[in-house]
């Protein structure tokens, strides 16, 4: 089941890359001016303390408001997509070191369908609605 898991994984993974630096070789005229080792260093910071449980979006987003590094408009879509690839990193480590039972396997695939139900319903209201929402 593991090695099922690890291979869809990484199709998918495989899948988001290409078209990820597809898009990032087309758009590198347009990158911002601000330091990159400041957001990668941001970037490994909060990805080595999401590993030990802390979670990485709330910092991620006081320290690029903090740095002003990127624009607040910019924040959710800049965090979702750099924390694609290390996120499954830390899936494939922690599905080799340890060990998950089925009832672990099923927690995970109902929060996964009850994040999708939710998600989709709420990217479709105008913005405006959103913002005020949240």
């Amino acid at each position: 089941m593991v090695f099922i898991l690890k291979a869809v994984l990484g199709l998918m993974t495989s899948f988001f890359s290409f078209f990820y630096i597809k898009d990032v070789h087309r758009n590198r005229k347009t990158f911002s001016d601000k330091p990159y080792p400041g957001l990668w260093g941001i970037g490994f910071l909060t990805n080595f303390l999401d590993t030990l449980g802390i979670g990485s979006f709330a910092q991620q987003t006081a320290l690029f408001k903090f740095f002003k590094l990127i624009d607040d408009r910019l924040i959710p879509g800049t965090m979702n997509v750099g924390d694609a690839i290390p996120t499954v990193a830390q899936a494939f480590i922690f599905m080799t070191s340890e060990a998950i039972g089925l009832t672990g396997w099923k927690l995970v695939q109902g929060l996964s369908k009850k994040m999708h139900t939710t998600g989709r319903p709420l990217s479709r209201l105008p913005l405006q609605v959103r913002q005020a929402y949240f």
